[in-house]
């Protein structure tokens, strides 16, 4: 082939290179210097290897005499226990702290990549790795991570409470149907790894696991091959234990297990696979080998000549023999033409067969009679799949619709007439996509016979989560009052797509619900409330959101199903957060990563990984932690195979904590990448994309881009007028963004414009004490200093004072801001005496930080100027000065004006 380029090597290494075009690009390397050398720099980048010196010497914790010992750490994980010993390496018991939970840890001896070099085994291996770190099946024991420590690599795994199949066998004999219904299950495991591109080349029952569960889980993808012995024609070949053969550019397994083109050094594919697992089947139901040989050549040979005819007299059906035989044959095109084949045959059902032989009889008869007319029969079978706009009854109906229209008339909101446009819009188009759905996973098992009743079962269940969403939400408009009428567009823009159902995939992914219908019933049950619970929250009902989801909790951990707790978690995080009790919502959210992770639900994961981001960079003012569940939850995403919705999400809230920062440059990166990930999911005139370029409008504002900024607020205002209505209280948060900007353009008739629109606003749709009318009287009253129309600015002050101990209390942070102006205006209005109490006052609600070091500067310089001011502690002035400056100082360019200001106010002093 010819020289690949960088990105096609980049891509090679990071495991997104297409599997025929990898093992192409696998066999190049082995032959061509220039592109091996490539490669290493692309691994040592990936993998952050360690130096020559440092791989030729690794340190003395990671050497296979010396395990690593309870309590030490390897990257971030803390070593718990040696659960067994390999020819690959040493794998632990660890803990994960970050996510709380326990993993398997396979460190990899030193000299399993020395062979082939290690940058260039580095390289492999973490492309296998990650294309298995994809997986997500419920027989394929999951790969969390892949990293490296002093030059050797280890790999986090998913931790299984449980035993080997090999194990399990040893303790038999057991019954075949137990037998075959174990391999089944890793069958299953190895079916999802050769669609994902990815073979085991070692498949073995010592590499397969049992749970305590139940379940078996195939383990290993990703590392097979990478042995330290050398292949050598004495080799013993008997049993698992024998040693597994490597050379550079074939990756061969233990060789009992190996198929015939592997002990030929041929490229192992699905069909090996395929072999080794007919291999370790017929051996446990036959308790004997289908190959004889104490050499490797003897054992190749016995290969070569085909399987041993299996004992007469055993329980297994006669079927199950057939296609082992069929499987063990020497030529790969003799063998089944995927790993998917041979598990019909070991699981067909020969009395469903031969009702199926007597429905064709009968059509037979048909025909001959000249009754069985093919045009017919497919609209007998169209049939079964009608009737799905019925199911919609009483859901969304013309009934319904007048409902929500008087409800929304009577709630009197100069918006409402809009909002019911907009809103009917979206239940119109939701329930004609669920109609469409319904009729499309009918037809694809009972017409085209494309997909199977397990699929179809999947599908119809998660319509059913969406017709009980659709029918949560229009209740709660048909009682709409006006709170919720102004929350109603941005709930019917929430609604789960309709399309999700269709992605069977991810509808598999998860572990399914136990076999007992009552707990089935239960998770029914619970999954209806859940989705009765998102309308609430997307209708911003918060208490009633808040119960429900406590109760779905509390019976999800009793049903002890993961993947229903995980989503009853993610929604109590998020109303915890909406109603301000972050510290809460940050544990909760944790908690449902956790349970997530435990019941392989992944979109969940990364969701409530990206929430965490924004949970701890901006309320919670950690944005070290925020930066490392950013990093984390990119991951996740990754493994879900990418997904734009996320990744803007992500992108969104990475600026906000970039913005905290004062990392503006990363800040509008970051936005600027979310503004166009939204248009490109929604098009420019969306709510999603009109959210995002305020955030944009932000940063630029920050790096003071003033018009630009301009241009982002009014091409959101202008989305948020269309859909939502010129009234709506959305378009009051975009107008008192833009009051800044104006004042940073010297437009104060624009700026006092913008705030006195936003504050009528506000004021016709939430009343006259509402909180967040305070956010807007505060940058009127800020527009009207800078006309030094003090006397006008007083007034709003005091008011926002007011409005805020009435709606949080006297001691609350949000009290300080308000505070803090009116200490200016006094100071301004050569009042210093009056300015210091409140200064004091905000001064001292902002001793916790909550709201970040820099809005504790600006007081502690008001109050520095009010002390001189008024000829007071000019010793004390002078220290708060100095640390408002070491504030922003720190602050980086952000912060620059108001340190500028400090410096020149010191230096006068």
């Amino acid at each position: 082939m010819e020289h690949p380029s960088e990105n096609t090597i980049l891509a090679f290494v990071e495991g997104r290179l297409a599997a025929a075009e990898a093992c192409k690009l696998d066999d190049h390397i082995d032959a061509c210097e220039s592109c091996r050398l490539l490669v290493i720099a692309a691994a040592r980048a990936s993998l952050g290897t360690a130096s020559d010196a440092d791989r030729a010497s690794p340190p003395p914790a990671l050497d296979d005499a010396a395990p690593l010992s309870r309590g030490a750490r390897l990257g971030r994980y803390t070593i718990s226990d040696v659960l067994g010993r390999g020819g690959m390496g040493i794998v632990y018991a660890a803990h994960d702290p970050t996510l709380d939970r326990k993993v398997a840890l396979k460190v990899l001896r030193g000299e399993v990549t020395a062979r082939v070099g290690a940058d260039i085994a580095s390289a492999r291996l973490l492309r296998e790795a990650r294309i298995a770190a994809r997986l997500s099946h419920p027989n394929v024991v999951t790969i969390y991570d892949v990293d490296s420590h002093g030059g050797q690599i280890f790999i986090a795994m998913e931790y299984v409470d449980g035993q080997p199949l090999s194990v399990w066998l040893e303790e038999g004999p057991h019954p075949a149907r137990e037998i075959l219904e174990r391999f089944t299950q890793a069958g299953r495991g190895l079916v999802a790894a050769h669609g994902a591109g990815l073979v085991h080349r070692d498949f073995k029952p010592a590499n397969v696991l049992i749970g305590k569960d139940g379940r078996v889980r195939v383990s290993d993808f990703g590392l097979a091959g990478w042995t330290s012995e050398e292949a050598s024609g004495k080799a013993t070949a008997e049993g698992a234990a024998g040693p597994a053969l490597t050379r550079t550019g074939a990756l061969l397994g233990t060789p009992i297990y190996m198929a015939p083109e592997q002990h030929r050094g041929e490229r192992a594919g699905p069909h090996a696979d395929q072999f080794s697992f007919a291999v370790a089947l017929y051996e446990a139901l036959y308790r004997r080998s289908a190959f004889e040989g104490k050499t490797l050549e003897e054992l190749s040979a016995s290969k070569a000549r085909g399987p041993a005819e299996p004992p007469s007299g055993g329980e297994e059906p006669a079927r199950v023999r057939r296609a082992l035989l069929r499987a063990l044959r020497p030529q790969q095109e003799e063998r089944f033409p995927s790993m998917e084949a041979l598990l019909q045959k070991l699981e067909a059902d020969p009395a469903r067969t031969r009702r199926r032989a007597a429905v064709g009889l009968l059509a037979g008869v048909l025909v001959a009679a000249g009754l069985f007319v093919p045009a017919w029969m497919a609209r007998q079978q169209q049939r079964l799949c009608r009737g799905a706009e019925a199911k919609l009854t009483g859901v969304w109906d013309e009934g319904r619709r007048a409902a929500v229209r008087d409800a929304f008339t009577a709630s009197k909101q100069p918006f409402a007439s809009v909002a019911l446009t907009q809103v009917e819009r979206a239940l119109d188009a939701q329930a004609a996509a669920w109609v469409a759905g319904h009729v499309d996973a009918c037809e694809a098992t009972r017409v085209r016979g494309e997909q199977a009743e397990s699929v179809l079962a999947l599908r119809m269940a998660c319509l059913d989560l969406r017709a009980k969403e659709l029918k949560a939400l229009v209740d709660i408009f048909s009682e709409a009052d006006g709170a919720t009428v102004s929350r109603a567009v941005q709930a019917v823009n929430a609604m789960t797509p309709v399309r999700a159902c269709a992605d069977v995939a991810a509808l598999s992914g998860p572990l399914p619900p136990p076999d007992d219908p009552a707990l089935r019933a239960r998770i029914d049950t619970a999954r209806g409330e859940l989705a009765r619970g998102k309308a609430l929250y997307d209708a911003a009902k918060f208490p009633p959101t808040r119960a429900l989801a406590d109760q779905v909790v509390t019976e999800a951990k009793a049903i002890a199903h993961q993947p229903l707790l995980a989503d009853a978690l993610d929604l109590l995080g998020k109303v915890q957060q909406s109603q301000g009790a972050h510290a809460e919502a940050e544990a909760t959210f944790l908690a449902s990563i956790r349970a997530a992770q435990a019941g392989r639900h992944d979109w969940q994961a990364a969701n409530g990984l990206t929430s965490l981001v924004f949970l701890a960079g901006h309320p919670l003012g950690r944005p070290a932690d925020a930066h490392r569940w950013a990093e984390l939850a990119a991951g996740a995403i990754a493994r879900l195979g990418g997904d734009a919705e996320f990744e803007a999400a992500l992108a969104g809230n990475e600026a906000t904590v970039y913005l905290e920062e004062g990392k503006l440059d990363r800040a509008l990166e970051a936005a600027s990448r979310a503004v166009s990930l939204e248009q490109r999911l929604h098009g420019d005139e969306n709510l999603h994309t009109a959210k995002v370029k305020t955030n944009l409008g932000a940063a630029l504002v920050a790096l003071g881009r003033y018009a630009e900024a301009r241009g982002h607020y009014q091409g959101a205002l202008a989305t948020f007028e269309g859909m939502l209505g010129p009234d709506h209280p959305a378009c009051a948060t975009v107008l008192n963004n833009s009051v800044e900007v104006h004042v940073r353009l010297n437009d104060l008739p624009a700026a006092r414009a913008a705030a006195e629109r936003a504050l009528s606003i506000r004021e016709r749709a939430l009343g006259p004490e509402h909180a967040a009318l305070g956010t807007t009287l505060l940058n009127l009253a800020e527009v009207m200093m800078k006309e030094r129309a003090f006397a006008d600015a007083r007034p709003r002050l005091t008011r926002v004072v007011a409005i805020y101990e009435k709606a949080v209390g006297p001691t609350h942070v949000y009290l300080a801001e308000p505070l803090e102006k009116l200490g200016e205006l006094h100071l301004e209005t050569g009042a210093p005496a009056e300015a210091i109490p409140l200064l004091e006052r905000a001064l001292s609600l902002r001793a916790s930080g909550a709201e970040g070091p820099y809005k504790d500067a600006s007081t502690r310089f008001l109050l520095a100027r009010a002390l001189v001011a008024a000829g007071s502690d000019r010793a004390r002035a002078k220290k708060l000065a100095e640390e408002a400056q070491a504030a922003y100082a720190a602050g980086g360019e952000a912060w620059a004006v108001p340190k500028a200001e400090i410096v020149a106010w010191l230096s006068q002093r």
